[in-house]
């Protein structure tokens, strides 16, 4: 039997990937917690959908992105750092409230399955265009920043707001999601940023 707490820590990990969609430009079509207690969040890329799925595949299904257009892949280094913030953010959320919403300088983040794979992918991407211009250090200094950003109230507000609700109805529609998200300030927060 799954517990409330094991959902409400699901609920900060899609929380953290719901955040960081906004923050980088994105939007959240919607979010639920499945009984087994895994998350199914419907995330809204927009025109970067094909990119996005070329970048975060390029291991396993080289043909996507080989595939693109000179155009669309112009775009790469922008959008694979969007899309690794959001692939590491539900993670980092998640340690950080399994930390009892403390951050400090030994945290252990356990980044794993789709996530792991995909975000590994998007470092292996940048590294084979970059070579030695790409950062060794490109994902941990990543979720670095990642922990930097999270530690600002007007992000973690809106993430634990976020997250309790989720808990608490287990399914949020993209209406849900973007009122609690104005309500805590965020839009207004990330018009700065």
């Amino acid at each position: 039997m799954v517990t409330e707490e094991r959902l409400l820590q699901t609920a900060f990990h899609e929380s953290g990937h719901i955040i960081f969609t906004y923050l980088t430009g994105y939007s959240c079509d919607g979010c639920e917690l499945l009984d087994n207690a895994d998350g199914k969040t419907s995330l809204n890329f927009g025109s970067d959908l094909l990119l996005i799925t070329g970048i975060t595949n390029c291991i396993e299904e080289p043909e996507i992105y080989n595939g693109l257009d000179r155009k669309v892949k112009a775009h790469y280094p922008v959008v694979s750092h969007r899309i690794i913030r959001i692939l590491l953010a539900g993670s980092i959320v998640e340690s950080v409230f399994l930390n009892g919403g403390v951050i400090n300088d030994n945290m252990e983040v356990e980044v794993s399955g789709p996530d792991l794979i995909r975000a590994n992918n998007v470092n292996q991407l940048l590294f084979q265009i970059k070579k030695e211009k790409h950062d060794p250090n490109y994902i941990q200094n990543t979720m670095s920043d990642l922990f930097v950003m999270i530690s600002i109230d007007e992000m973690w507000n809106p993430i634990s707001k976020l997250a309790k609700e989720l808990a608490n109805k287990r399914k949020l529609k993209k209406q849900e999601i973007e009122e609690i998200l104005n309500i805590t300030g965020f839009f207004e927060f990330i018009k700065t940023v």
